[in-house]
């Protein structure tokens, strides 16, 4: 599964939630892949902090001598292995209804 955002830093770091359908929907024993790409001239390089179930946080890590912005705004994506579907009518249903959200948005 995929999801991504933009985003802006506020003080250099910001704290960012995936969407739910992600969020329920992708195996916790794989790591998220997440992927980073600035938008103006950050002062530093920016980098994935803790990763948590319900997302993420990003961190500009100053480099000496570099001028820019502190506040830079992103955008992110992520990358999840989506859960094995099984054969019960409560998880067909709860499929059923997270492709049927989707398809709405």
């Amino acid at each position: 599964m995929i999801c991504y955002g933009t985003a802006t830093l506020r003080n250099g770091t910001i704290e960012i939630d995936y969407p739910k359908m992600f969020e329920n929907n992708i195996r916790s024993d794989v790591p998220v892949s997440i992927n980073l790409t600035p938008r103006g001239n950050p002062s530093g390089m920016l980098c994935v902090g803790e990763l948590k179930s319900s997302g993420f946080n990003v961190n500009l890590k100053q480099i000496p001598g570099w001028s820019g912005d502190n506040n830079i705004s992103f955008s992110w994506t992520a990358i999840g292995m989506m859960k094995e579907l099984t054969d019960t009518p409560q998880e067909k249903a709860e499929y059923d209804k997270m492709m049927q959200e989707r398809e709405r948005h």
